[in-house]
């Protein structure tokens, strides 16, 4: 009888513990879950934050350079248009015209401003796009008489289009355009002095 009434009181009190001890270890098995998941969201959105800002990153930089670009482009025109042309109808050396050294200095700076954009580039294939640009530049207001050589202008300006050819496709890849005609568009030609 003792046994029985034993059994009684005891088998209910254990029944209660092994429930308490059940209900236990699966809220901190829930907690587990749940502590594990928001960690994978929390990194799943660190990524994602990651991602948008590298890419925010790489346009500015391609923005930067297609304006380096048309910068230097501009600077060599002043110089082509402007004492080059000038002193080829006078007969004269074009680095001796007024105003010569500051065209020169002002494609100097803008030729730098293109390779310091060329540094930042995510897209060595870019990068190097723009070092053409301003490798074929450099002859152009280094030397006396290669503003007027078409070989060199040609080379400058085929520089130009790749280097604006290739910053308007990786533009359009990032803003997403599929559209090849858009690209086009994105970007404009480049005028041409010769």
């Amino acid at each position: 009888m003792c046994s029985v009434a034993l059994t009684n009181t005891l088998l209910p009190v254990l029944t209660l513990i092994i429930g308490f001890l059940g209900s236990y270890l699966l809220e901190l098995r829930r907690e587990d879950r749940s502590a594990r998941r928001e960690h994978s969201i929390r990194a799943v959105e660190r990524r994602e934050v990651a991602e948008r800002e590298a890419i925010a990153y790489e346009r500015q930089v391609l923005l930067d350079a297609r304006a380096a670009v048309h910068e230097l482009v501009e600077a060599v025109h002043g110089l082509i248009l402007g004492p080059v042309g000038r002193s080829a109808a006078a007969g004269l050396n074009w680095q001796d015209v007024d105003g010569a050294d500051a065209l020169r200095a002002a494609i100097l700076a803008a030729n730098v401003r293109c390779g310091h954009r060329a540094v930042a580039m995510v897209s060595r294939q870019i990068a190097t796009a723009v070092d053409r640009v301003t490798s074929a530049a450099v002859p152009i207001y280094m030397t006396k008489d290669s503003a007027w050589e078409e070989t060199i202008r040609v080379e400058f300006y085929a520089a130009v289009d790749q280097a604006l050819g290739m910053t308007a496709a990786r533009l359009a890849e990032l803003y997403g355009i599929q559209n090849p005609a858009s690209v086009e568009q994105l970007t404009p030609a480049v005028t041409r002095t010769f």
